[in-house]
This record gives C-alpha cells, structure tokens and sequence, in this order.
C-alpha cells in the first residue's frame, strides 16, 4: 500500500528510478516488518521520513548541477588559452598614396590632401615615412608633412622589419636604414636577407653568411655557406664539408652539432628535425624530446601546442582510399595521412588510413581538417566540431577571423561560425576573410566585388573590379587605371585619379 506512493514521491521530486525506486523499496520492507503491528503509525513515520529524504536528495542534486554547470562554464572558459588578446591601440594619422596628373601624393582618411602629389612614385607611409622616387630614379624618403628628410639616393630599397630595411647602394653592395631614413649599415655586403628577426639579419661577404646586428655591427662573422633566420634565440646554419644542420645561438656559438638532414624553425621551443633516419622533434639544446614512429614524418613547427605529422606510405588501402580525395590537399611533398601530436608526444588525432588527408595548423583552438574530399573543424584535443561536410572551409592561411571562416558548398561559398553552423548562406562566387566586420564578396554578375556585413547584408553593392582591402577605414579601388579610395560604406572620399 505505502509503495506505490512513496515511489511516486520519489519519482516525481528526483526523477531516477534505478537508484531511487531501490532504495525506497528497501527502507519500507525494512519498516513494515518492524511496525507490521501499527501500520497506522507506521504510515505516518515512513511518509515523513520519505518526505524528508526527497528534501535532502533535491537539495543534493540543486547543488550538484549548479555545481557541474559552474564547472562546465569554466571548462569552456578556460578550453582554449590562446585566443587572441583584446589590446586596445592607439590610434595615428594614416595617409593614402594618390595620383594626380601621373604624379603622387597623399591624403588623409577624409580624403583632405596633406602631401601635394609631386613625386614620380611614392610607396605606402610606414610610421612616419614613406619612400618615393626622385627624379634621378632614386629612392628617398618624406615626412607625414611632405618634406623629403632623406634625399633620393638608393638604388633598391626593401621591406620595413623591427624598424630595418635593406637597400642597394650605387656601388651594387647592400646595407641597412632605420626608420628615419639613417644609413645604420654602410653598403658592403653582397647579398642580404631582406628582413631583421630577433635583431639580426644575415649577411654574405663573397660567398660565406653571418649576421649583423640592429646597429649594424658584424656580431657573427660570415663563415657559413647556408644560413637561416633566428627563431627563439637559435639559427639554423650549414657548411658544405659538414654532415648536415647545426644551431648557433646569438654569439654565434655552435649549440647544436650540425648533424641534421632537415630542420625547421624553432617554435614554442622546439624544432622539427631528420637525422641518420630518425624524425621527430629537438629542443633547443638539440635533445630530442619527440621520436616518430617509423614512415611518420614531422609536419610544421608546433602551433598552440601541436603539431601536424603525416605517415609517409599509407599502403595499398591509403592509396585506394585517396582516390577520393582532392590531391593538392595531400601535401605537397606526397604525405598521405595527417594526425595531431601534443608536446610530449602523444597521439592527439591518430594518423589512420581511412583518416584525415589534411590538417592545418591549429588558430584559436581550432584546425581545418578534410577527409574524403569533404573538409571539416576539430578542437585540439582532436574532437570533430564540424564533420567533414563542405567542399571547402576558408583557407590554410585565413581560417576563421571574427569567429567566421569561408565555406563552400556547390562552388558558391559563404560563412560558417565555430560550430560548423551556416551563418551567411553560399551564394557568392568568391568571399574573403571577415575584418572589421565586413567580408568582400564576388558576384557572378559581371564578376564586380563589393562588401557584406556579419549578417550577409549587402553594405557596398558590387560594383568594383578588384577586392578591396580595407586599411584604417578605406580601400584602394582601381578603375580604368584610376585610383581612388572608399569608406566603408562604399562611398568615395577620393574619385578615381590618375
């Protein structure tokens, strides 16, 4: 008679009849044989007790769940540490190079002239200097102003890096300018590597490598026939008469044997490497703190904590296997199937032949995987986010980029967000990565580009020939070899010029 009630009670307040239902049968076996005599009495004492009982276990499972949920919310908090820091940037006074009357110039973001156009070419200010061309045929540079504070006398100038550029002197040898235009390095060397890391840059006097540093000072004399740029305070170094790859460190002494048939840079302070038929992975010491399994080839550098590797010769299966597979997604040195590795070693993703074909690298916890011809997401403890389904997502270098990638289905792409969910449906031609909240489109119409925002309303309607690039609130278009320049609304602050 109690029973049926009581399991009723329990069943209705906790909700799991397994555990519950038992014991509550157990308790009332146990009560009705000691009070079999009063069962008055002993129904009032049982339903009390019980009522009491399911008090405690609902109170118990509040606690528990908000318990799991707090937990859970810390878990996806805390799953993936390198998310991209918020940094607030300060704000400077960029300028446009214009052409006018085949001369060039510079405005400001409203489209106001601030450098009258006067210089036969001129290339982009970086900080507050910009090149441009004299009429000798030389590069100079000018001020935010207009006013030339380095007068036109190099025959080829470079990239900016850690405030560094190379440049050709007249006398066909190459040195280095700062910033400011200043000649830090005199022209002496006959070939250099474009770019500083690490404050230093190779150099090459006959045909030997060395490195000078930010001031210009030979810091390790040339004396090497390969080099490679410093990563994490180590550079990659070979000689012809040597067994293979060595490392030197910023004095130029030799920390790691050179002993290795191939290296890659060091990062997250480790470095790929194949030596005397082993592969894996060394540390900066040249220890090796990761040994492949044999037909198992290290991929990239590691990224946010893994790594990409690839099994050599996947078989008769593999081979089978990969004949439904797109083949430039392979790897371009004839890998065959792509796993995950973690720094110590182990297996994250398997390498399987029936598998992943291609895994990028990971960004935002995330990599780009395909399998059978159909491309998917996983996190980096290699769970499927999004299964394998589109016919592409994003791109090696792109991925997503404010929480979208590029996706394609029926060659028309759109958005995904980082739960594989369409959020922008396919119907362009051609997308390129969100930044700043919009995303340049391609319409099949006349094939023009225009512009969307995170919601797939059209923003700039299509109308131009090239993508646009949006840098501090405009983009360059080019129209019938005119320049001009767009706000983000597509309006023009400056009519196409030339």
């Amino acid at each position: 008679m109690l029973k049926p009630w009581v399991l009723g009670l329990v069943n209705t307040e906790v909700g799991s009849r397994t555990l519950y239902d038992n014991l509550a049968i157990a308790i009332l076996d146990y009560l009705e044989k000691k009070m079999w005599n009063n069962p008055a009495k002993a129904h009032r004492k049982i339903k009390s007790s019980i009522i009491l009982f399911c008090l405690y276990l609902v109170i118990f499972n509040l606690i528990l769940g908000c318990s799991q949920k707090d937990a859970i919310k810390q878990a996806s908090d805390d799953s993936c540490p390198y998310l991209p820091e918020k940094k607030i940037t300060k704000e400077h006074k960029a300028l446009f190079a214009i052409l006018k009357d085949r001369k060039w110039g510079f405005i400001d973001p409203t489209g106001k002239v601030v450098i009258e156009p006067q210089f036969n070419y001129a290339l982009g200010f970086i900080g507050q200097r910009a090149a441009f061309k004299g009429s000798n045929g030389k590069w100079g540079f000018i001020d935010s102003t207009g006013k030339v504070v380095v007068e036109p006398q190099f025959n080829f100038i470079g990239r900016f890096f850690e405030q560094r550029a190379a440049f050709k002197g007249s006398n066909g040898k190459w040195g280095f300018i700062n910033s400011t235009g200043k000649v830090i390095v005199e022209p002496q060397f006959d070939k250099v590597n474009n770019f500083f890391r690490e404050g230093k840059a190779a150099v090459q006097v006959g045909d030997k490598w060395g490195f000078v540093d930010s001031s210009g000072k030979i810091v390790i004399k040339p004396q090497f026939d390969q080099v490679r740029s410093f990563s994490e305070q180590r550079a990659a170094v070979r000689n012809r008469d040597w067994h293979g790859w060595g490392f030197i460190d910023p004095q130029g002494f030799m920390f790691v044997y050179p002993s290795f048939a191939f290296v890659r840079p060091f990062s997250e302070g480790s470095a790929a490497f194949s030596r005397y038929g082993k592969r894996g992975y060394i540390d900066r010491n040249g220890e090796i703190i990761i040994e492949l399994p044999d037909g198992v080839e290290p991929g990239y550098s590691f990224s946010e904590g893994r790594a990409i590797v690839w099994e050599k010769n996947p078989g008769f299966q593999g081979l089978l296997y990969l004949i439904g597979e797109k083949m430039e997604d392979v790897n371009v040195r004839n890998k065959s199937f792509a796993g995950v590795i973690d720094k110590q070693g182990r297996e994250i993703v398997p390498i399987k032949w029936n598998g992943f074909s291609y895994i990028s690298d990971f960004s935002e916890c995330l990599a780009i995987v395909s399998s059978k011809g159909k491309y998917g997401i996983i996190d980096r403890n290699g769970a499927i986010v999004v299964e394998p389904k589109f016919d592409r997502i994003g791109s090696v270098a792109e991925g997503f980029s404010e929480g979208l990638a590029t996706v394609t289905v029926n060659n028309k792409q759109g958005f995904i967000n980082t739960r594989g969910e369409i959020v922008i449906e396919p119907k362009f031609d051609q997308v390129k990565k969100f930044s700043g909240g919009l995303a340049t489109v391609r319409v099949e119409k006349d094939g023009k580009w225009g512009a969307i925002d995170r919601w797939g309303n059209m923003v700039i309607e299509p109308q131009f020939p090239h993508k646009l690039n949006f840098y501090n609130g405009l983009a360059r278009v080019t129209i019938d070899e005119k320049i001009g320049y767009i706000d983000r609304t597509g309006k023009f602050v400056w009519s196409p010029t030339k």
